[in-house]
């Protein structure tokens, strides 16, 4: 199923969350929502679910409208299931009444509501007592639980509000693969929203950058990665040397900077071609790599290096930077 969020905008607490946004998530898609803290993320899945009345603009699911200055779908009646940060289930109910929940309030008989909760609860790969409570599961149980009750009515839009934020990193890893692999069986238009670089690329079929209630960019996570629309979006996906264009074009606008991953830089042993002179300051390790800090005039950047070849503090370095690999920003 199609969405297609059309112009919309939000005030809230006197302030503008979300700006004349605009996005399309194509059937069957993972579009994944990238953004800082603050930046409307969440918002925007409340309007797409309904739990939220947009100011201006429209939402159009499929051929239907859902949202617009003379419509509004309620929740109910979207066909949307939206999957929450903290995954919200009744702690009073066990798993079985949590999953079985929506199927309930929709009167369908017992047999139909065991029937169904066993085979969701197979779907998602849970294995435990159904009559445990919330709060008697782990991170990973407790999401898997969420995400049954919502996919038990069969949403043609799914939205996942940070499912991953609350787990540890192995955890999480095996469950981004679980999400995808549940997602491309059943084909349903999801939403993805998450503030971590690495899950967004390698979770999204499209990539929307949000910044300030607005998408400022959108497209393949290639796309995103390899060719970022600002410095700000080049930041949010992951780290960023940042040094003025002049260093490396003496044709370069006054103003106007460079950027580079420290992935495409490396210590060099002679003046070649996009070299540039810094200072050690320091070094780190970042849990998979050693790193160097570089001054360059008054700039910081990170460069690679190996545990067992490192410059002494202070000393004076070549950085090579491969040429292909810079940003150029106005």
């Amino acid at each position: 199923m199609r969405l297609e969020v059309r112009g919309v905008t939000k005030r809230m607490g006197g302030r503008s969350v979300l700006s004349d946004l605009s996005l399309v998530a194509e059937d069957g898609e993972i579009l994944v929502l990238l953004g800082p803290s603050g930046s409307g993320k969440t918002t925007l899945l409340n309007l797409i679910a309904g739990l939220v009345e947009p100011d201006r603009g429209e939402i159009v699911i499929g051929e239907r409208v859902a949202s617009s200055a003379s419509t509004f779908v309620e929740a109910k009646d979207r066909g949307v299931g939206l999957v929450f940060q903290n995954y919200a289930l009744w702690p009073h109910m066990t798993v079985y009444e949590n999953v079985a929940f929506p199927l309930s309030v929709r009167g369908a008989d017992e047999e139909t509501i065991r029937t169904k909760v066993g085979e969701m609860l197979k779907f998602v790969s849970l294995k435990v007592d159904v009559d445990k409570y919330p709060r008697q599961l782990s991170g990973g149980e407790s999401q898997r639980v969420a995400l049954a009750r919502t996919l038990i009515v069969k949403p043609e839009i799914l939205l996942l509000d940070e499912p991953l934020s609350s787990l540890d990193e192995a955890l999480r890893l095996g469950l981004i693969h679980e999400l995808k692999r549940l997602q491309r069986k059943l084909r349903v238009t999801t939403v993805w929203v998450t503030h971590d670089p690495a899950e967004a690329l390698e979770v999204a079929d499209r990539l929307a950058v949000m910044l300030q209630g607005r998408i400022v960019q959108s497209g393949t996570p290639e796309e995103v990665y390899g060719k970022p629309a600002s410095i700000e979006s080049a930041k949010l996906l992951g780290r960023l040397n940042v040094l003025p264009a002049l260093l490396f074009d003496k044709g370069a606008s006054d103003g106007s900077l460079a950027a580079f991953r420290p992935h495409d830089a490396v210590l060099a042993t002679d003046s070649s071609d996009g070299s540039i002179v810094g200072t050690v300051e320091g070094f780190g390790y970042n849990g998979r790599e050693y790193y160097c800090t570089v001054t360059v005039g008054e700039h910081r950047i990170e460069v690679p290096v190996t545990a067992t070849r490192r410059p002494n503090p202070g000393a004076i370095v070549r950085v090579h930077v491969d040429p292909s690999s810079l940003l150029k920003f106005a």
